[in-house]
């Protein structure tokens, strides 16, 4: 029998669709200042794209890169069904980042890509709720799309302070 795509059997808890909407929020607020029309689109793009690279390249140092790849594989095959926009998006073959989204943007337009960039997100936020834990998976997670160095978030949290 050939295999069909399903879509995701439930939809991911609503901490994380709300973490992923303020991270992201904050990521264009702080970069688009004066964008208007046009740019404003391209803008939230390229804000989508600067924070899931942050992001990734953060959570190889907490997941490892074969986990993150793993992560990040799975977030995007399993939101690709509903999201359309990102049928030709993929992984990295050798950074965990995404490929393509300039395309897709191009071809489905800027408000589906960031959509599903958001989907995405959403779906590894709470993939790692799975894994660790709701609360945990908030704190990497905020930490790791946080501005700054990979490592900038957590430095308070595993360095003695004396």
């Amino acid at each position: 029998m050939p295999l069909t795509p399903q879509p995701p059997p439930a939809r991911p808890s609503a901490w994380a669709s709300d973490l992923v909407r303020r991270t992201f929020e904050r990521e264009v607020s702080a970069q688009t200042v004066g964008s208007e029309g046009d740019d404003a689109h391209h803008a939230s793009v390229d804000a989508a794209e600067r924070l899931s690279s942050r992001l990734l390249a953060s959570l190889v140092q907490w997941f490892g890169r074969a986990g993150t790849s793993a992560l990040a594989s799975r977030a995007l095959s399993r939101i690709q069904f509903e999201h359309r926009s990102l049928a030709s998006v993929r992984l990295s073959s050798t950074d965990v980042t995404l490929v393509g989204l300039d395309r897709a943007a191009e071809a489905h337009g800027a408000a589906a890509t960031v959509a599903g960039v958001l989907a995405m997100l959403t779906e590894l936020a709470h993939a790692m709720g799975r894994l660790v834990n709701d609360q945990l998976a908030a704190e990497i997670f905020t930490r790791s799309a946080a501005p700054g160095p990979p490592s900038a978030g957590r430095d308070s949290a595993t360095t003695d302070p004396d």
